[in-house]
């Protein structure tokens, strides 16, 4: 009996449901029109603005940073040879660079496998002349293709 109740409640309410009347074209047709268009041309122009806004902070930041460390009379950077003897600066500069192309070729020591492969493609383009073999045999197959027709 109880079971009977419930299905009634839920088909009564289905029924209510049903009667309501639909309002969302009205509230749909009560909006006011949004241009959005102008909304994205408004938001591309304020984008714009910010862009120039921030690269004229960044020129100017960079302009007074310049000033007061380089172009500031009160501080003058000495320069200065450190070896007296030039022929010594030579050697010293020569032992510095040795060891950085040391320490640059270290890191191609990975790289020996790829050379191996590379040599082996070398052998290999010796196929692509064989190609061009195949290339030079292809009118001999229209010959082929015509030589059915005189065989009947």
């Amino acid at each position: 009996m109880a079971e009977k109740d419930i299905f009634l409640y839920q088909v009564q309410e289905t029924n209510d449901l049903e009667n309501i009347p639909d309002i969302s074209s009205d509230i749909l047709n009560s909006l006011p029109d949004i241009d959005t268009h102008k909304i994205q041309k408004n938001r591309n122009l304020i984008y714009n603005y910010l862009r120039i806004a921030a690269s004229i902070t960044i020129l100017l930041a960079s302009y007074f940073i310049l000033k007061n460390q380089v172009f500031n009379s009160n501080q003058e950077i000495p320069i200065a040879d450190t070896y007296d003897n030039p022929e010594q600066a030579y050697e010293q500069a020569k032992e510095t660079l040795l060891y950085v192309s040391a320490l640059l070729n270290n890191g191609t020591n990975h790289l020996e496998p790829i050379k191996k492969i590379d040599e082996g493609t070398q052998k290999l383009n010796k196929i692509s002349s064989f190609n061009k073999g195949l290339n030079e045999l292809k009118p001999i197959k229209e010959y082929t293709k015509a030589d059915k027709y005189f065989k009947q």
